[in-house]
This record gives C-alpha cells, sequence and structure tokens, in this order.
C-alpha cells in the first residue's frame, strides 16, 4: 500500500487518475482536475482518495494493481478513467 500511495503522490499534478484493485473494482480518484470525494472522510482531495482506497482494501479484501494516469481528455476517456461525457466512473 505505501508503494501505491507515493506512486499515487507522485502522479497527483495529473488531471486524470484512476485506480483499480485485484477484484475487479476501479476508482475515479480525479478528473479534469477535480478530485474525486468520499463522504467518509473529512480529509481533502488526494488525502480523501487514499482514505477510501484504504477503505475499499480493507473491506473488499483486495488491493490497488494499477494506476492510471492522463493529462489529455481523449486519452482518459479511452483508458476508461472517464466516462465518454467527462464524468466519474
Amino acid at each position: 500500500m505505501d508503494e501505491i500511495i507515493e506512486q499515487l503522490k507522485q502522479e497527483a499534478e495529473k488531471y486524470f487518475i484512476a485506480v483499480e484493485f485485484r477484484n475487479g473494482h476501479f476508482h475515479t480518484v480525479k478528473a479534469c482536475g477535480t478530485w474525486n470525494v468520499w463522504v467518509g472522510s473529512e480529509a481533502d482531495d488526494l488525502e480523501n482518495q487514499i482514505e477510501y482506497i484504504r477503505f475499499v482494501e480493507e473491506n473488499e479484501h483486495t488491493d490497488v494493481y494499477d494506476i492510471l494516469t492522463s493529462d489529455n481528455e481523449e486519452d482518459a476517456k479511452n483508458m476508461e478513467i472517464i466516462e465518454e461525457e467527462g464524468g466519474f466512473i
């Protein structure tokens, strides 16, 4: 998990970020430069998403195996980081 957190911190400036868990759960962390917000945490931005990832890993007994990033909206759509209409997946 620590390695994934470090990778996310390094990629935090990207406009589009998603993580894929081994169990198939897919989560858009950031789209169009806006952080996703998990209501289960009062933390902001990246820290909010790290807490969500930890929550999923613990409750779904899984871990992150891939981080997808892009600075280009079209690429983000092709990588399925965001929906065709541009929203969070």
